[in-house]
């Protein structure tokens, strides 16, 4: 999407670049000056291979927004990753849900040692179980769908005040076409009871205009709720805004705040095209790209 594009859609649309720029800024600058204090003769020239963000990292952003591709580049740098039920005992947003109404830390409980938890959300509403395969252990008599990032962020914030959250952003039409792409994920969020997206909504899935409507209204209040949230908390959380459909800038982002291990491919090396769906994603905002997942 074109700098003019981006001026005529919503705010909560699309990511606030200059904030994430400053924040990368203000982030390497304060790495500067401390390897100044430690090493005056490299001081202009600083080499890292550690974050320079607070960790863990927690993916606040929707699901189909790229966050296996976020996710497999954090695996590729050397950080303990998780995405859904990669690398997890179970789902952690389940598990999340569970421990905080039995009062215990949310990430100590159900991600400890984690460094990036990429997929918290589940979408398993009640009375849905898989049709042919099962594979997750569900009951058709359980309601599995939760979101920590849309009702645990004061949770997260008491246990992790620093925790870095990052949110991914695509064209909200390729948004909505791949949810409606990918098996039956969007008649589970019409099964779901969610914040700001309550059951039976969208109310006519074969409506694309009601979709469209009530999926943007939908992503829209979690944006703004997001960076409202950050900004009552005096900015305790580091807030990378990130545009999947701009490869570089995305991972120049990421490459400058995680950097490679030692040992661990380079960054250029760790930014792949991650869950493609097989379905064409018709009427897109913008034309498909390479190196972005779906």
């Amino acid at each position: 999407m074109t700098q003019g594009e981006e001026e005529n859609v919503p705010s909560c649309l699309v990511p606030n670049k200059a904030r994430t720029a400053a924040l990368v800024r203000d982030a390497l600058m304060e790495a500067i000056v401390a390897e100044s204090n430690t090493n005056t003769s490299n001081a202009t020239a600083p080499s890292y291979s550690t974050p320079l963000l607070p960790l863990p990292v927690l993916n606040m952003g929707m699901p189909k927004c790229g966050s296996t591709t976020i996710y497999s580049y954090f695996d590729c740098i050397g950080l303990r990753a998780s995405h859904w039920r990669k690398h997890t005992y179970d789902f952690e947003g389940l598990c999340m849900r569970d421990a905080v109404n039995a009062g215990l830390p949310p990430i100590a409980t159900c991600a400890s040692g984690t460094d990036a938890i990429m997929q918290m959300d589940v979408e398993f509403p009640f009375d849905w179980v898989p049709k042919q395969k099962n594979p997750y252990k569900l009951s058709k008599y359980r309601d599995e769908c939760f979101f920590p990032q849309l009702s645990l962020l004061e949770e997260i914030h008491e246990e992790a005040p620093n925790a870095t959250f990052v949110i991914n952003f695509r064209p909200v039409a390729d948004w909505v076409k791949s949810i409606q792409n990918w098996g039956n994920l969007m008649g589970r969020f019409q099964a779901c009871n969610l914040p700001n997206l309550p059951i039976g909504s969208p109310k006519d899935l074969n409506n694309s205009i009601d979709v469209q409507d009530t999926m943007i209204e939908f992503f829209c209040s979690h944006v703004l709720h997001l960076r409202n949230f950050v900004d009552s908390h005096n900015s305790s959380h580091a807030l990378i805004e990130l545009d999947l459909y701009d490869s570089v800038g995305s991972l120049g982002v990421l490459s400058a705040m995680f950097p490679s291990y030692p040992g661990r491919p380079r960054p250029s090396q760790c930014w792949k095209h991650e869950n493609k769906s097989k379905k064409p994603v018709q009427g897109a905002a913008t034309p498909p790209v390479q190196n972005v997942t779906t």
